[in-house]
């Protein structure tokens, strides 16, 4: 784990498993950067009518054969002119392409020049003296190209133009060329190795920014291509990571995909999916990410889902432990051989005093005034412009006057203002919902089934203990049904999970671990015992039903699922090291490769001492849950930032733990 903040107790690191073979991962880390010629069209025009007959068996090649046949080898050298040329010498130029009156040729030239070209140049369809068709190419980013096409002429979409620019060839975004001292950036090809980003790693960490090869710009009506790799945060929310990395690429949010959300407080590592961007663009946000990397790419044929990852593995320390030997192995003992119970942790329902499950109410009955107004109601324990937005709003409800106030960064409470401000009636409550990433609207709905399925985890414990129960159900293992039968799928369910009943005659067969309650949904069986008509009593007080989970609308539909009572960590190992700075980092995390100063610093002889924890979770099971059980303590925020924590209950050796984790 990194650093931690001053005075802060608790280092974490998560990492994320996935059912794919991580060998493979390894085999493209050793593959090292990949190497191909970039295509015709990137030096000048003479370069590159060499370079063509070299390059005649690549696809790139082969587009330009076409183009010649069309246009003429004197136009074609033009167009690679054009793109070549320096930023500030090309401000107003264009190229005219001539005897294009053809309606499918002009297609073809469009095509070329969008596909060969990338985002270097622009074409639109016009006419000459005479009235004839002719085709305008112009550099994108100039103000021909942004008044010709259409596009608008602000000073702030041409510094975007030029800054996008810059990060290509090199040329500094005000426009003038980078000075002869300054390295040569790889052009725009989407298969050119990935520039070096500021902050390099140590050689024994390379691996981190290679890039594999990636396919040529994907035709219209093509198959899309999807490039994994790592994210490497350190105290990132994951959701405001993927909408910046969405920001600084220029596409959707909706294109980047994940398994799951990973702590912010901590150094994470997850994958992450996006759908057509090459690794070289993906490498060269390196440089200007803080507290993120991107790494270890490769090409996939398919997008990641929510859900999909294994589990994940933890590394955390508890800080300034008081106990004996003996109690500290107990405690252990416990974790390793019992579990604890799965709760849903409160990070999934936030750490202000709205949790996110009184707004996955709202969402769920349709109510979209009343989520809007939840998320940007004034809360209690906040700091800063955020608490005079938040002001503004309530008194007001005045989107524009309220975003002078918020400071401009990626933010729920920004982007539903914003949304608010375009829409001049500010009363288009759904739609601003809608511009929130999909992770986050459908966070606040799955926020409710957790909350609904803590309340019944404890319902449970308190009336059936750690024993199974006549009621409760088990899963059933497709591969061993028969030996399970009886047992029951819901009609409903497209996974046609099996579900076994418990009876008198079962209970001998199974333990506590294998029990599991329902997660609220349409297409869920619920327990036969007295725990189903507690599901239905709890939905009741909340205004709702089963069935109010069966919605038109797929996204917030919930077909519901199950979960184990009992969380059993794997592979736990654990230690105790100890130091004299409590600012000091205790465990070493990938950090570190880009940071010398985080390199552990345990002293044999300090007078404090540490337990350093290491264990894999199941998917969607909380560490937080885990370090709750052996320290019997809350892990809210007021109490987890107390100065002096005492743990009188069954295990009191921990003397002092915070939030603050890394």
């Amino acid at each position: 784990a990194a650093a931690a903040a001053s005075g802060g107790v608790a280092d974490r690191k998560r990492k994320e498993f996935h059912p794919s073979d991580s060998s493979a991962l390894a085999a493209d880390d050793a593959a090292g950067p990949s190497k191909r010629d970039p295509p015709a069209g990137e030096g000048d025009a003479a370069e590159a009518a060499e370079a063509a007959p070299a390059a005649s068996e690549s696809p790139q090649a082969a587009a330009r054969a076409e183009a010649v046949k069309m246009l003429g080898e004197a136009q074609v050298a033009a167009l690679d002119a054009l793109a070549a040329a320096p930023l500030d010498a090309r401000e107003a130029a264009e190229v005219v392409l001539a005897h294009v009156g053809d309606k499918e040729m002009r297609t073809a030239v469009h095509r070329f020049v969008a596909e060969f070209y990338c985002d270097k140049l622009t074409s639109r369809t016009g006419q000459d003296a005479q009235g004839a068709s002719v085709i305008k190419v112009l550099r994108a980013g100039s103000r021909r190209s942004h008044r010709d096409t259409r596009t608008g002429g602000s000073s702030g979409r041409r510094k975007r133009a030029l800054a996008a620019q810059a990060s290509e060839d090199g040329s500094r975004p005000d426009g003038q060329s980078p000075s002869a001292s300054a390295p040569a950036q790889a052009s725009a090809s989407a298969s050119a190795p990935a520039p070096a980003p500021a902050q390099t790693q140590p050689a024994e960490h390379s691996h981190a920014m290679v890039a594999e090869e990636q396919p040529p710009p994907r035709r219209r009506g093509a198959a899309h291509t999807y490039c994994e790799c790592v994210l490497l945060k350190m105290n990132r929310d994951t959701n405001d990571a993927i909408s910046l990395l969405g920001r600084l690429l220029r596409i959707k949010p909706s294109r980047l995909t994940i398994t799951g959300t990973k702590d912010k407080r901590g150094v994470t590592l997850q994958r992450v999916c996006v759908q057509d961007v090459p690794a070289a663009r993906l490498a060269q946000l390196n440089a200007t990410l803080r507290n993120m990397r991107l790494g270890c790419f490769r090409s996939v044929d398919q997008q990641l889902q929510l859900g999909q990852a294994r589990g994940n593995r933890f590394t955390i320390v508890l800080r300034d432990i008081d106990c004996d030997l003996a109690g500290l192995q107990a405690a252990m003992q416990s974790l390793s051989t019992v579990g604890f119970i799965n709760y849903f942790g409160m990070q999934r329902f936030g750490t202000s005093s709205i949790p996110t499950h009184h707004i996955g109410l709202a969402v769920l009955k349709g109510q979209w005034q009343e989520a809007i107004e939840l998320i940007l109601r004034p809360r209690e324990g906040e700091k800063g412009p955020i608490v005079q937005a938040r002001e503004k709003w309530a008194q007001t409800r005045d989107a524009a006057q309220t975003l002078l106030l918020l400071p401009a960064r990626n933010s729920v409470e920004h982007t539903i203002l914003t949304a608010l401000k375009k829409d001049g009636s500010q009363r288009n409550y759904s739609a601003a919902f809608q511009q929130l990433h999909r992770n986050m609207r459908t966070l606040y709905v799955h926020a409710l089934q957790s909350y609904v399925w803590n309340v019944a985890a404890t319902r449970r414990v308190q009336q059936g203990g750690l024993k199974p129960a006549v009621g409760d159900l088990v899963l059933v293992p497709e591969a061993d049904a028969e030996r399970h039968a009886p047992y029951k799928t819901h009609p409903k369910d497209q996974k046609q999970i099996k579900i076994k009943e418990l009876s008198e005659q079962d209970l001998g067969n199974y333990t506590i671990h294998d029990v599991v309650l329902p997660l609220p949904g349409f297409a869920v069986v619920l327990p036969g015992s007295e725990m189903g008509k507690f599901y239905e009593e709890q939905l009741e007080k909340l205004g709702v039903s089963i069935a109010s989970f069966e919605r038109n609308t797929k996204e917030y539909g919930l077909s519901g699922g199950y979960r184990n009572i009992i969380s059993l960590p794997k592979d736990v190992t654990w230690r105790e090291v100890r130091y004299s700075d409590k600012s000091a980092n205790l465990v070493e995390s990938e950090w570190a490769a880009f940071d010398p100063a985080e390199v552990p610093a345990t002293d044999d002889a300090g007078p404090f001492r540490a337990l350093v924890l290491e264990f894999s979770l199941d998917s969607s099971c909380y560490a937080t849950m885990a370090i709750r059980e052996i320290t019997k303590a809350s892990t809210t925020t007021h109490f987890q930032a107390s100065s002096r924590v005492c743990f009188p209950l069954l295990n009191p050796f921990f003397k002092n733990t915070h939030a603050h984790t890394h």
